[in-house]
């Protein structure tokens, strides 16, 4: 299984930043309280984010199929 290099934009974001057909994420009721974004790209991450937030290379190894 090959893995691959994705990029952690390190910055606690609010579930309802992300909108589904313009309707706000509730937060989880048991957790988690906040996301970490995985881009695919570090350019997506450095885009996405803002002055001194930390963009770390992570490796992620893609599930198997059932």
């Amino acid at each position: 299984m090959s893995t691959q290099v994705r990029y952690a934009l390190m910055i606690a974001c609010p579930w309802d930043i992300l909108t589904i057909n313009g309707v706000a994420m509730p937060t989880p009721a048991t957790g988690p309280q906040r996301f970490i974004p995985v881009f695919d790209t570090q350019e997506q991450a450095v885009e996405w984010g803002s002055d001194g937030d930390t963009i770390v290379p992570i490796t992620t190894t893609p599930n198997k199929a059932p």
